[in-house]
């Protein structure tokens, strides 16, 4: 039986479009819950590797951890990619 790869979904790629293909990958195993080192078993790469490419996404989402990383990851795909503004009411 076949597994679907959801890292390769155009979908994911509309979504984090500031993204490079390894950065989306590893943005969504680790924000799914796969470990570092799970993360350097299912791409052949070392830990270190795994570790510099999940920096380079916080980085580029300018947030300060791997927590903030994990909020922007659930409300971009709570959102659908959009990020939505209330507008603020007139006094």
């Amino acid at each position: 039986m076949a597994i679907m790869n959801i890292t390769d979904s155009i979908y994911f790629r509309n979504i984090f479009p500031e993204l490079t293909d390894i950065q989306r990958e590893t943005l969504i195993l680790f924000c799914t819950g796969f470990s570092l080192k799970d993360i350097s078993l299912y791409r052949s790469v070392s830990v270190q590797s795994a570790t510099k490419t999940l920096s380079e996404c916080i980085r580029r989402y300018d947030v300060p951890s791997r927590e903030a990383l994990r909020n922007v990851f659930l409300i971009r795909l709570l959102v659908g990619g959009r990020v939505y503004l209330m507008p603020l009411a007139n006094d």
